[in-house]
């Protein structure tokens, strides 16, 4: 729920979790601070979504749904227009492929550390990146909308790349 806006919906079953799991290391330590972490994000408020994730570092690594509080983390520096920070998160996803592996975040931070580089101005570097994703999806149908938008995004930076 978080993850698609929901933010109402999303602190309602946050708050749930919280009453049913009081003493579950990973619920307090891993879930509810990502999903707090993105509500906040999606809210506009990335600096707090930044402090919140602070809890679950130790928990990054569990194989409940790997790595996906340093995809929010990240996501939370892209939204704070933070590329250097949002790509060095990308990137520690992506150095731990044996732990994210087929997850949906692996896959998605390759898109996001395209977008980092692109937001700090490392065009050359943003441009390897997206190509390394959209390989990654070549198969995929064509009619996904972050498969489109990511190539629109690499049209764009083809067309305004310098000769």
């Amino acid at each position: 729920m978080a993850w698609i806006g929901d933010g109402a919906h999303a602190r309602k079953l946050a708050h749930q979790l919280n009453v049913d799991f009081p003493s579950a290391t990973l619920m307090q330590n891993y879930w509810l601070p990502t999903i707090r972490a993105e509500i906040a994000r999606q809210a506009g408020n990335a600096g707090n979504a930044i402090e919140i994730l602070r809890a679950s570092a130790p928990y990054e690594l569990s194989s409940e749904a790997p790595m996906l509080p340093a995809y929010v983390r990240a996501a939370a520096y892209l939204t704070a227009q933070q590329g250097g920070p949002a790509a060095t998160e990308f990137q520690k996803i992506l150095q731990h492929r044996g732990v994210v592996g087929n997850h949906l975040v692996g896959a998605l931070a390759q898109l996001g550390l395209a977008r980092a580089y692109a937001d700090k101005g490392d065009t050359t570097s943003a441009r390897t990146a997206l190509r390394a994703f959209l390989t990654l999806w070549k198969d995929a149908d064509r009619n996904i909308p972050i498969i489109e938008r990511a190539r629109v995004e690499f049209a764009r930076m083809e067309k305004n790349r310098p000769n």
